[in-house]
């Protein structure tokens, strides 16, 4: 598997994993295996059915915790929510379900949690509330998730108004997709109110090569923030994992979702910062933009003195896509545009490529995503 994460970025993903643990202990291993490939710092999980399972995997994440939530699906049964972190960079605190004994909205009661990440430089606090919808396509399933959101929304905007922390991240299983008709969209609350909320998930809607629950072709899993944590994204990407396509027989051994991740540059806003009197000392991707991107994307980048410089776009398979530069280049910025075709020049399809510069100093990677 191709790491996700970096350390540039905060890394959040947000994963329904089935039942868990879906084919017992090797269920566990493969959920860890992935886990570790990704590199990534937080991931949000439901539908936790064996809290043992659960602890087993954190006792084999070496730098991770992880919480999950004090609720009961049923006499006897979980389907709980849970939150897992590194700890060499996050800190959790003032953990705990919210809306209790309110099961027509919250069949699965969200679990709240104070996330402060720090590394370097970079330092993100938010609260992070881990959601799981009720399901089903019937008019009083949707009642039941626009209720739910309903409620999300008066509790995020109390705690803003009163002064307490502005920046929230809500991730997890809406059970919902975000492009329906206002008629039956369970979001419109969210969606109507864009001055304060954005879910980061909405440039994905409504193309199936997206889709965190591929059986229907439906994008269901979300990542949705308010407009103080839009401060940390600026120049992020967002993207649904197509980890069937890496590990073999994903849907039977592991779940039936795909997790959707966002990347926050946290301060960085996706471009190399360099302070007054910093000389860089490494040839570098400036940035891309717009990202994702349709019809083209500008791809900025720096060369600190002449050298021979090569561009290619790479898919996340590591396949070569296009070579955009290769030859000699001056001192400086520099601009390179590419308009989504092929070295055989058809049309790449969606999805997220790498945009690897080399030079003779080394390599610098930068993803972008093509969405048709």
């Amino acid at each position: 598997m191709q790491p996700r994460g970096s350390e540039d970025t905060f890394d959040l993903v947000a994963w329904n994993i089935e039942n868990f643990p879906l084919r017992d202990q090797a269920t566990v291993d493969s959920v860890r295996m992935i886990i570790l490939a990704l590199q990534v710092d937080v991931v949000t999980v439901e539908e936790i059915a064996d809290t043992t399972a659960f602890r087993n995997l954190v006792n084999a994440l070496e730098g991770w915790e992880g919480v999950y939530s004090s609720d009961e699906y049923g006499p006897g049964s979980y389907q709980k929510t849970g939150i897992l972190y590194r700890t060499d960079q996050i800190t959790l605190s003032n953990v705990g379900i919210i809306f209790p004994n309110q099961p027509d909205p919250f069949p699965r009661p969200p679990l709240m949690a104070h996330v402060d990440f720090h590394r370097g430089n970079q330092h993100f606090d938010f609260y992070l509330i881990v959601v799981h919808l009720k399901a089903g396509g019937g008019a009083e399933d949707l009642a039941r998730r626009r209720e739910a959101c309903q409620q999300l929304k008066s509790l995020i905007d109390q705690s803003v108004n009163e002064g307490d922390e502005p920046d929230f991240i809500v991730a997890g299983d809406f059970n919902d997709e975000l492009d329906d008709p206002p008629a039956s969209n369970a979001f419109t609350i969210f969606l109507d109110d864009s001055v304060h909320y954005r879910f980061l998930t909405m440039p994905l809607a409504g193309d199936p090569y997206w889709a965190s629950y591929p059986s229907t072709g439906s994008l269901i899993d979300h990542i949705l923030v308010t407009s103080d944590a839009l401060g940390e994204y600026e120049g992020g990407e967002t993207e649904t994992l197509r980890l069937d396509y890496e590990v073999t027989n994903y849907s039977y051994w592991v779940s039936d979702h795909r997790p959707v991740m966002s990347q926050f540059p946290v301060g960085t806003s996706g471009v190399i910062v360099v302070s007054p009197g910093t000389i860089p000392t490494d040839n570098r991707i400036l940035g891309s933009f717009p990202n994702p991107f349709n019809s083209s994307v500008a791809i900025d980048y720096e060369v600190l003195a002449l050298s021979p410089v090569t561009i290619t776009i790479y898919d996340v398979l590591g396949r070569k896509v296009a070579v955009l530069v290769n030859g000699y280049q001056s001192a400086g910025q520099h601009r390179i545009m590419w308009d989504g075709i092929d070295g055989n020049g058809s049309s790449a399809p969606s999805g997220i490529y790498i945009v690897n510069l080399a030079t003779g100093q080394g390599h610098f990677n930068r993803k972008i995503a093509l969405i048709k």
